[in-house]
């Protein structure tokens, strides 16, 4: 596995906690410098969104979402979003302050592009692996169909 990308941020949760962003190709990792603190591990296919923000950008959504820390919030920095669904289906916004968090969100979306991306490529060879084995695929609606099939099951075009 290759090295991963750090940010120092600060975690906007009710402590504001100090540590680490840690980006890999399938997950983003938040290491907290206080011994006391839990690691937060992100699965890349659990985000749903990620965003850049500033204190301009809170509005009174925000204020309710992320508290009262959004009112006194520095000018120079910048928040990264992320908003993850848990278990429950329950959206959560984890709020990440730091310098360079305008690279954080690019690098972001550059690692969920490419999860798309590997995660598609994947679905491609599957689809590959049933030709070589006799099957053919629609040129219409694009199809698998079986190697005995002379007429496509979906759309009825015949095969070419």
């Amino acid at each position: 596995m290759s090295e991963p990308s750090v940010y120092d941020v600060k975690y906007l949760s009710p402590d504001k906690i100090k540590g680490h962003l840690l980006f890999y190709a399938d997950k983003v990792v938040f290491e907290p410098e206080d011994e006391n603190s839990g690691e937060i591990e992100i699965s890349v296919s659990d985000i749903k969104d990620a965003r850049l923000a500033t204190e301009k950008d809170v509005s009174v959504l925000n204020v309710f979402l992320f508290g009262a820390w959004a009112q006194i919030m520095n000018a120079k920095h910048k928040m990264l979003i992320i908003d993850v669904e848990d278990e429950l289906g329950i959206l959560k916004h984890l709020v990440f302050e730091g310098n360079e968090m305008d690279l954080a969100v690019e690098e972001l979306y550059d690692v969920r592009r490419m999860k798309k991306i590997g995660e598609s490529k994947a679905v491609e060879e599957t689809a590959e692996k049933k030709l070589k084995h006799g099957n053919w695929q629609c040129s219409k609606c694009m199809r698998i169909n079986s190697a005995k099939a002379r007429f496509c099951t979906r759309c009825g075009e015949a095969r070419n």
